[in-house]
């Protein structure tokens, strides 16, 4: 694997294809290091690449979305109506 190409359409780089550095990432092995358009060494997470075996096509549906109880939202919506006072 000499390039990867950046498949997260959300990823500032996306449609990128960037050459891959042998070295190793600071960040673990959830990521790889790429070489920026500029030449600067940059980690990148795999699953945002072509390396993942899925790549991100869309956003995530509603049914994937981390769900809020209403115990949680009232005392939310409580202090922010008495901090806008």
């Amino acid at each position: 694997m000499s390039h990867v190409t950046i498949t997260d359409p959300h990823h500032f780089l996306f449609g990128h294809r960037l050459e891959v550095l042998k070295e190793r990432s600071g960040r673990g092995p959830a990521y790889v290091v790429v070489a920026l358009p500029d030449g600067r060494p940059r980690a990148v997470r795999i699953a945002s690449t072509d390396l993942a075996e899925t790549a991100i096509t869309s956003r995530p549906s509603a049914a994937d979305l981390p769900r809020i109880s209403a115990r949680t939202l009232i005392p939310l919506m409580q202090h922010l109506s008495a901090t806008r006072r």
